[in-house]
């Protein structure tokens, strides 16, 4: 019976023969003692699992190597893993690599002499986190040999990281015509450039974006055509509309004028006098003037009592004139 060699990735282990159909070799005298084998670990270009014999070649033989993870923390779920096999003879009965990572995976054969293998496996999704057990077997037809190795996995889920939603927001909720409103807008994950679009503004009002900053700023004015009540304004980043807002537009306040108050007259009353069996109109000189405004107080009665010797000297004038005449 022929002896196996078993490898392993970090440490030194004895070979072990594989069990063979007892039959076969009913005449063959009794083996040997297995001798020892010592395994090495050897950095190699694809990874650092590579198994290595360095005692006199023995038929089954096989050292296994694996491509190394793309993160340092191991192999993450749905990644590949590269495997690589190296037997001493042509293994016809092929080569099988199996591991709880990805479970059991034949290689292909890379040349005619049966001595190269190489094939792909796919980490599996609950294929948990550590270091996990890969073994290799290599069949010769009549004998085999395995190879042992160990694969380092981390297929814990990542946090899903929360996605940087677009925003739009005003420096007002409302204005009137030819105000003026500050637009931002926060283009989150997408691309492309922001701008706003609504009838209270004339139309699109393109923002300008802050350096190394998802964030977009401009001044958008309120049209002096935009008609009072509320408007929408929609914010977009490239071609996608990200939000809309409502906009209320104030009445333009119209311009007052204050109309001309005329003074009205003022109408004074006077107060009749009697003057020797007539009426005359009080501050009146004589009977036909035109009463001007009424006073009070001494001037009342000054002005009354010129009025009364007035009166008196012309009444008494008039009487010497008629006796003149009658002589």
């Amino acid at each position: 019976m022929r002896k196996a060699f078993t490898a392993s990735a970090v440490t030194v282990v004895t070979a072990a023969a594989l069990a063979v159909p007892a039959a076969a070799f009913a005449d063959t005298p009794a083996p040997a003692p297995t001798p020892v084998v010592t395994v090495t670990t050897q950095q190699g270009d694809d990874g650092p699992a590579v198994q290595t014999d360095t005692t006199t070649a023995d038929k089954a033989q096989v050292a296994l190597r694996l491509s190394a993870p793309g993160d340092p923390a191991g192999f993450h779920a749905g990644e590949s893993v590269t495997l690589t096999a190296t037997t001493s003879a042509n293994a016809s009965g092929g080569v099988t690599v199996s591991s709880p990572a990805f479970g059991t995976t034949h290689l292909a054969p890379t040349d005619a002499s049966g001595i190269s293998w190489s094939g792909t496996a796919v980490i599996s999704p609950n294929a948990g986190t550590g270091t996990l057990p890969v073994k290799s077997v290599a069949d010769f037809g009549d004998t085999g040999a395995q190879a042992s190795a160990s694969i380092l996995v981390n297929t814990t889920p990542a946090p899903t990281p929360t996605p940087h939603r677009a925003s739009l927001s005003l420096s007002t909720d409302g204005a009137r015509p030819g105000d003026t409103v500050r637009v931002t807008i926060d283009s989150g994950d997408l691309k492309g450039a922001a701008r706003v679009e609504s009838g209270a503004f004339g139309g699109t009002v393109n923002l300008t974006r802050d350096a190394g900053s998802t964030t977009w700023h401009g001044t958008a004015t309120v049209a002096a055509s935009a008609k009072p009540g509320y408007d929408r304004v929609d914010g977009y980043v490239g071609d996608q509309k990200i939000d809309s807002v409502k906009f209320g537009i104030a009445d333009t306040p119209q311009r007052r004028t204050t109309p001309h108050r005329t003074t009205p007259a003022q109408h004074h009353t006077t107060t009749p006098v009697r003057v020797d069996g007539r009426t005359v109109p009080k501050g009146a000189v004589n009977a036909g003037a035109s009463a001007g405004p009424a006073s009070s107080g001494t001037d009342t009665g000054l002005i009354a009592g010129a009025a009364g010797l007035s009166a008196a000297a012309l009444l008494g004038g008039t009487v010497l004139w008629r006796r003149r005449t009658q002589r």
